[in-house]
Parts: C-alpha cells; structure tokens; sequence
C-alpha cells in the first residue's frame, strides 16, 4: 500500500513528465462573496483568454484550494504548445477578475512537486484558442483532457 508522501511523489513526478513548465502561478479571488463555482470559471476563461491571445495551445498543470481568508485560490504551471515562444509572466499580468496574482517564470521541477503537494484538487488540461481546426467533431488537436464541468467542480 503506498503511503501519501509515495503518492504526492508519484504525482509530482507525473506533472513534471507534461514540462517543461514556463511560468508558475498564483490567483486568489479578491471578493469575499465569489463562490466556488464562479472561481473556477475565471480561472478556467483566464487560461483560454491566454491562449486566445497567443494564438496557440497552453498546457496547464492546475491545482485549487482555500487560502486562509477562506478564499478559493489556484496555483497552475503553463506551458506554450506550439512554438519556441515560453508563456512569459506578463501575459498573465493583466488576468482580470483577481484579487491577488502572484507571477513568475518557473525554474527547475518545485512547482510541479509544490502543485502535487498543495491540492489534493489538481488537473492538467489544455487551453485551446478555438481555431478552426479544433472546431471539428474530435475535439481539440492538443486536447489531453477536457476541462471540469463547473456543475460537477467540489473545492470543499
């Protein structure tokens, strides 16, 4: 039987597999009265904005949880898919909708381990940015798991 420690270990070491990461970070709602449910549907629109606005796909390696206000905060790698370009830290600078955002570019595999360790909550999707091959019946080209139904989302 493995321990929680094997387990946290098993699934950093999964995440790191999907790298290399280009920016770590950190949104926190800023409104006390969001729910869950609308927390994650910012988060989910950030990520698609940022691959709207690259033109291309981003990997995200995501993780949720509470903050010690009691507010629901994400912590997420991304990854650019398509080109040489990284997802830099000022791309997610302008994230609307966040109380607090912390930023920054990612060096080395800690986050992957920190993200493993901080959500029993985690995924790992692609942001997709609609373009007309991905509008096809198969579904997006890069598409390695579709995002949660906000309906089925549980933070608690």
């Amino acid at each position: 039987m493995s321990t929680n420690r094997e387990l946290r270990d098993a699934t950093g070491e999964f995440i790191v597999s999907k790298g290399p990461y280009d920016v770590f970070a950190t949104f926190t709602i800023g409104e006390e009265s969001v729910g869950d449910q609308e927390a994650y549907a910012r988060f989910s629109r950030t990520c698609k904005e940022l691959a709207r606005n690259r033109s291309g796909h981003v990997l995200v390696a995501w993780c949720w949880g509470y903050q010690h206000s009691g507010r629901p905060h994400f912590h997420a790698l991304f990854r650019a898919l398509e080109d040489d370009k990284a997802v830099q830290p000022e791309e997610l600078q302008d994230a609307s909708g966040w109380g607090l955002t912390e930023i920054e570019p990612c060096n080395g595999n800690g986050a992957a381990y920190y993200l493993a360790k901080k959500g029993h909550h985690w995924n790992i999707n692609t942001a997709c940015n609609r373009s007309r091959r991905c509008r096809r019946s198969e579904g997006c080209i890069h598409d390695i798991g579709p995002w949660p139904d906000t309906g089925a989302l549980e933070l608690s």
